[in-house]
């Protein structure tokens, strides 16, 4: 029986901080944060403290997403090293 359930309990440990850092990454790089740093800190931070943390932090940062295939009035960023904000154009301008 143990040899069944150690295996299934170790893949459950790895695989929950995984799926953590792959939210957490994808998500801050939606919202132009340090994606590597709040990774690791959600990753290695004792129990789901860096993960709550990332939460609640995350609040501060707009979440950048294109509303133009949806027929919207979207404002998107002119490149990714300015600072600057255009609205987007439709394709018949």
């Amino acid at each position: 029986m143990s040899l069944i359930v150690f295996p299934l309990l170790l893949a459950v440990f790895i695989a929950i901080p995984v799926m953590i850092g792959v939210y957490v990454y994808k998500d801050a790089q939606s919202r132009r944060m340090n994606a590597v740093l709040w990774t690791l800190v959600a990753i290695f931070a004792p129990g789901l403290t860096g993960f709550i943390i990332y939460l609640l932090v995350r609040r501060d940062y707009p979440s950048l997403r294109c509303l133009s295939s949806a027929g919207g009035s979207a404002r998107r960023p002119v490149t990714s090293h300015s600072g600057g904000w255009a609205k987007s154009r439709s394709r018949t301008e």
